[in-house]
């Protein structure tokens, strides 16, 4: 009796995720300071950061589309940075297809990362757009 063919394994699916640009919703400073200089400075680390984390965020997301292809996210994650540049408080807004787990791997992974100190201490609150998505067949990112 012939062999079958052995089964050929699916093409991996191809996942993008896009943070928008970091904004800063409050941070006090005095009013002699220049708030858009610091304002600028911290948005910029704050991007930075999130770029350093991108793949692990995106294997989060990765994760989910292995057991629901069709997840994806248009989410506002809001950060509360510490005056040491620690992470005190992550939520999230919209991403409801992710499920809890992808969500929670998300804000877990948040957490772990440093920012760039708020100016004269206190705390700084971050709104970051994130797009989750899967591309299509033959779609660069």
């Amino acid at each position: 009796m012939p062999e079958s063919p052995a089964p050929q394994a699916a093409e991996p699916v191809k996942c993008d995720l896009v943070c928008g640009r970091t904004t800063i919703k409050t941070h006090a400073i005095s009013p002699n300071e220049s708030a858009d200089y610091y304002t600028t400075q911290a948005a910029e680390k704050a991007d930075q950061t999130l770029v350093a984390m991108h793949e692990d965020l995106l294997a989060c997301y990765e994760e989910r589309v292995k057991n629901s292809p069709k997840a994806h996210a248009f989410l506002t994650i809001d950060i509360v940075v510490g005056p040491e540049g620690r992470v005190q408080a992550v939520e999230t807004q919209g991403g409801a297809l992710l499920g809890n787990k992808a969500m929670a791997c998300i804000v877990n992974r948040i957490k772990e990362g440093e920012f760039a100190a708020p100016h004269n201490g206190g705390t700084m609150r971050l709104e970051v757009p994130v797009t989750l998505r899967t591309l299509a067949p033959g779609e660069a990112i």
